[in-house]
């Protein structure tokens, strides 16, 4: 009797301490919160196809129905260590990965290493801020991926960009929260100083707690080619 209430116990502290896992990756559009209809997901689909087949890099959608006590930059950071999501080319770690959660009413750009210098922050922060959020808030959430997805694929081709002066009015505007470092110095502190300093590889512990309801999903066709993050990018609400 007291062997089984330990081995309760411990399966208890055993889900606690390490949550079900992350949604498996099922192609470039994955959405598990069933917001976009076929049509849709077929739309961006193709558009994301074809800018690999041109460029290489690798641009995926993820719609999940909540963070469950995550942070999205801690869930987006800790997805991409996982082995179906590492997103882009390995060696050019060209992966950009847009997470969405409904419960949350959050979304982050999570932009590979390899495509930092031409998907910046402040040019992230401005697809999810001025082109993403406002159809979110208004209801039209294939609309905003769309034209989200659509400057993404057009800077990292260098078919289109976003210009100067409107980086310029739009860095001028922006009201970060006050917040903001304190939580960044968090982020890295925890996930790359504390690691390194007892000798553990960095980025996303395995004792952290979260990491998301939307696990055991069955897996497809498409898959990532090995690509490497290291945090940049840009988060948003609506």
């Amino acid at each position: 009797m007291k062997r089984t209430i330990l081995i309760i116990i411990f399966v208890f502290l055993f889900t606690a301490l390490y949550p079900a896992g992350f949604p498996k990756l099922k192609g470039r559009v994955n959405d598990y919160a069933e917001i976009l209809n076929s049509a849709e997901e077929s739309n961006i689909e193709l558009m994301l196809e074809d800018l690999e087949n041109k460029t290489s890099a690798q641009v995926v959608l993820l719609i999940i129905q909540t963070l469950d006590g995550d942070t999205i930059e801690d869930y987006a950071i800790r997805l991409t260590e996982q082995k179906d999501w590492k997103i882009g080319q390995k060696g050019l770690d060209n992966g950009v990965i847009l997470l969405i959660s409904m419960k949350e009413r959050k979304l982050r750009l999570e932009v590979g290493y390899g495509l930092e210098g031409a998907l910046t922050d402040l040019k992230s922060s401005y697809i999810i801020r001025k082109l993403i959020v406002p159809s979110f808030k208004k209801g039209d959430f294939y609309k905003g991926i769309l034209r989200g997805l659509t400057t993404v694929s057009g800077i990292i081709s260098k078919e289109s960009d976003i210009s100067p002066e409107e980086l310029k009015k739009f860095r001028k505007k922006k009201d970060d929260s006050p917040g903001f470092p304190f939580v960044l110095f968090l982020i890295i502190f925890f996930f790359f100083v504390l690691p390194a300093l007892s000798g553990k590889k960095g980025r996303g512990g395995t004792f952290w707690g979260g990491g998301g309801s939307s696990g055991g999903f069955g897996g497809g066709g498409f898959s990532g080619g090995g690509g490497s993050f290291g945090g940049g990018g840009a988060s948003g609400g609506w």
